[in-house]
């Protein structure tokens, strides 16, 4: 009996386990392919911007991740980013970007690298 639960109690975490490292995988390979559009995060990302910043008017087009290859991070980059104030432009940037450190990432931490 004791014997019967164990084999059923590994073979499921060995299945769960197989699970994560494939979704591991799927993004990776995402990310291997070219940038991911993260469209559905953009009202959550414009309302954390708002409360942050009350005062001022910012909006950005679209939200992408991104792997850096060369240093090795997951980039956040947000195009047409644009700061009013007002309804008086204050400042564009085409391209503004993100950079999270992939270290602090598999320590389950959110840290940005530069």
């Amino acid at each position: 009996m004791v014997l019967t639960t164990s084999k059923l109690l590994f073979r499921v975490l060995m299945g769960a386990l197989v699970l994560v490292f494939l979704c591991v995988m799927a993004v990776i390979a995402g990310l291997a392919r070219g940038p991911v559009s993260l469209q559905f995060f953009t009202p959550y990302i414009a309302q954390a911007l708002e409360t942050q910043y009350p005062s001022l008017d910012l909006s950005f087009e679209e939200v992408k991740l991104v792997w850096d290859g060369r240093d090795k991070n997951l980039v956040v980059a947000l195009d047409d980013f644009a700061v009013a104030r007002d309804e008086a432009l204050l400042a564009t940037i085409p391209n503004l970007k993100v950079v999270f450190s992939g270290t602090a990432l598999l320590h389950a931490r959110i840290a940005p690298a530069e």
